[in-house]
């Protein structure tokens, strides 16, 4: 199943929004939502959590184009397998758009559920780096 968010209006450079996204250290504290998760592990390349009610997540960053995409990945003992990466572009001097696509290996029933809350979940993404 694949989810793509909206496109973002970022009011910062590529570059900026770039190294907020390609170290986990800094997007664990900006982007989790800290009241719904618990036993956070977090190195550069990876993160790893369980949310309340939903199972263990882990993902970890496969792939970087600086200041264009980082790519992620869940590792294999995460409860969803996915891959996801998000884009950016500058369209002004200090403006850029964003977007965040999702590819998310689901069963049908389990896809029929999951497509509101992981829309919701990449449009959050985008919401969190308007805020840089």
């Amino acid at each position: 199943m694949r989810i793509e968010s909206r496109i973002g209006h970022v009011r910062r450079t590529p570059q900026t929004i770039y190294a907020a996204l390609s170290d986990f250290n800094r997007l664990s504290t900006n982007m989790l939502p800290q009241d719904k998760i618990s036993n956070l592990q977090v190195t550069e390349d990876s993160c790893s959590f369980d949310i309340n009610n939903a199972g263990h997540f882990g993902m970890r960053v496969i792939d970087r184009e600086p200041f264009k995409t980082v790519k992620i990945a869940a590792t294999e003992d995460s409860s969803i397998k996915f891959t996801m990466w998000i884009q950016m572009k500058e369209f002004q001097e200090t403006d850029s758009a964003v977007k965040v696509t999702l590819d998310a290996e689901l069963n049908m029933l389990l896809g029929a559920v999951a497509k509101g809350p992981l829309t919701k979940f990449v449009n959050s993404i985008v919401d969190n780096l308007e805020r840089i």
